[in-house]
């Protein structure tokens, strides 16, 4: 497959992120600030989905993070979105078995228990968003449940990750679609489930220290930014579904602009 040079390959890592951090600090005025958009958000999510906590104090950090998605991420955008009492209630309720506590991530996702735990989550969150299409909502659930277990759920947007990396990786990408283990109609579920498989394929064929040079690499790079995550490494190791994002969107731009990465 033409991405596995960018999980394979150290140097092509590297230089697949290095051109997310350039893409990314070149969008609008101020670009797209790594340490706002992710680590400011990952904190406050992290304690939202913990099991320590008063629900009050939970809550709390859940509306941040939904606040955040809802006016700077788009996700209320030309449709009709649930409020943060809801989302919360049905991501506690019904999709504990894709959280951060229960274990699944991309480097364990593979089986049909698993697979079918990400359905049924999905399945509950249609009614997530009401677009005007009728299609299923997979942008703003994706956005949602991202930061809901950033280990497993990769964000999916139709400006970066259709236009760009489906077009550039689209056989890769596709060819997950035999990897489905369960059953459903919706072709955007379908769609989102090849995705995560894709991802998940990634991550575990990757090199060993793959996760070890992400996390420093995104440590150095909100340093940059001069915020400090030096205490976020051992989350960092294992934010599987940010590193796929990251190193997929980087390597789709230099794919795209036929750029060596070193």
């Amino acid at each position: 497959m033409l991405s596995d040079r960018y999980f394979q390959d150290p140097k092509r890592t590297r230089g697949a992120l290095r051109r997310y951090a350039s893409f990314v600090g070149g969008k609008g005025e101020k670009g797209w600030s790594i340490a706002v958009s992710k680590l400011g958000l990952y904190r406050p999510a992290i304690a939202a989905f913990a099991e320590s906590g008063s629900e009050v104090e939970r809550r709390a950090k859940h509306e941040e993070v939904y606040e955040s998605l809802r006016k700077w991420w788009g996700v209320g955008r030309n449709g009709t979105l649930w409020d943060a009492t809801k989302i919360f209630g049905v991501l506690t309720d019904h999709c504990q078995a894709c959280s951060r506590s229960y274990g699944v991530n991309l480097a364990t996702l593979e089986n049909e228990s698993q697979q079918q735990a990400i359905l049924d989550c999905l399945k509950r969150l249609r009614g997530l968003k009401q677009l005007r299409s009728g299609k299923y909502p997979v942008m703003a659930v994706s956005k949602n449940l991202h930061f809901f277990n950033q280990r497993l759920w990769v964000i999916y947007d139709t400006d970066v990750i259709l236009n760009k990396v489906f077009r550039v990786f689209k056989q890769d990408w596709g060819s997950f679609y035999a990897k489905i283990a369960v059953t459903t109609r919706d072709e955007w579920i379908n769609f989102y489930l090849a995705y995560l498989l894709w991802a998940s394929h990634m991550i575990r064929t990757a090199y060993p220290r793959l996760m070890d040079d992400f996390a420093n690499w995104f440590i150095e790079a909100v340093n940059e930014e001069g915020a400090n995550a030096d205490d976020f490494r051992d989350e960092l190791r294992l934010s599987y579904a940010t590193a796929f994002e990251f190193i997929a969107i980087g390597a789709a731009h230099l794919e795209g602009a036929g750029t060596k990465c070193w």
